[in-house]
């Protein structure tokens, strides 16, 4: 089974500014990362990845939460396109807007939120680092380099967020 999985991790990855404004009237979310296996292992959690169906299983601690979060922007995701056509070069039927407009959300980290997660991820390379909103996993990639004090999360799959999905994020994030 091909797995196609997205989230890109400022400084370590590969470099994809303005901040979103904070509406009163947008709900707030609750975002975690947490460590997922493939496998259905001893306390782990199963779940699924929206937008996928993929199925991992999720590692009950959380190794960022809100409260780990200094910062959230939100940004024009503009790899939409090379994305779908890789997507569809691996064979895999999708069929969205090639054009419709996407964003994805850049988040910085607290200087002990920073640390642990850059311990994390060196120790865990290769693994699956999910991303839950409320309770949902919208992307699971897997680690390939260290992430230390900033991430940006791609939702839809790996084709970015809506405009309200961004907006959302990026004020429940920035309410403090």
């Amino acid at each position: 089974m091909v797995r196609v999985r997205f989230l890109v991790m400022t400084l370590s990855l590969f470099a994809i500014p303005a901040l979103a404004s904070q509406r009163q009237d947008l709900p707030s979310v609750r975002l975690e990362f947490r460590l997922a296996e493939d496998a259905l292992g001893n306390g782990l959690i199963e779940s699924k990845v929206q937008h996928t169906g993929e199925k991992i299983y999720l590692h009950k601690e959380a190794v960022i939460t809100n409260e780990d979060i200094i910062e959230a922007q939100m940004e024009r995701f503009t790899k939409r396109k090379e994305v779908i056509e890789a997507v569809r070069a691996l064979g895999i039927n999708v069929d969205p807007d090639i054009d419709q407009e996407s964003f994805q959300v850049r988040i910085r980290f607290t200087k002990s939120a920073g640390e642990r997660m850059a311990k994390v991820t060196e120790q865990n390379r290769w693994k699956i680092l999910a991303v839950l909103v409320d309770g949902k996993v919208i992307a699971a990639p897997q680690i390939s380099a260290k992430i230390s004090n900033e991430a940006i999360i791609i939702g839809g799959g790996g084709l970015g967020f809506t405009k309200q999905e961004a907006e959302r994020l990026v004020s429940a994030l920035n309410k403090k």
